[in-house]
């Protein structure tokens, strides 16, 4: 499980890679989403969502054939000022191509649950409240 202290300022978690055919990228395209490198990391941490999306590029297409592999980096953390239980963790999820080419980058920021609030109490939230996930 991935709390808001593994998530140091430059940590890099690898995301894994796929070779995509050309009805996959229909199919992707379809749905707008890159959840299938998220997921990976997301299922292991106490993630609580993300208040959205700062930044979302395709520098250079995705072509049949390709193989992504993506990464992301904790570019900062912090404490929730308001929600000590909470980190806030902005980062950089960028997927490059079998050359090494970036072919999406996108800037996010998370709620992660803490292992422990800045008070040292163990009780965690399960979920932030009036967001639906």
């Amino acid at each position: 499980m991935y709390y808001f202290e593994k998530f140091p300022v430059g940590r890099v978690f690898g995301l894994g890679h796929c070779t995509v055919s050309e009805e996959e990228i229909v199919a992707f395209g379809t749905c707008y989403g890159p959840q299938p490198f998220v997921d990976g990391l997301l299922s292991d941490s106490a993630s609580l969502g993300s208040p959205g999306i700062d930044e979302l590029r395709w520098p250079t297409p995705i072509h049949p054939g390709d193989t992504l592999r993506a990464r992301y980096t904790a570019a900062s953390s912090r404490e929730s000022r308001s929600h000590p239980e909470w980190g806030i963790v902005q980062g950089l999820a960028i997927g490059a191509n079998q050359d090494g080419v970036s072919a999406i980058t996108m800037s996010v920021t998370n709620l992660i649950n803490r292992r422990t609030s800045a008070k040292g109490s163990e009780a965690l939230r399960s979920g932030v409240p009036g967001v639906s996930m």
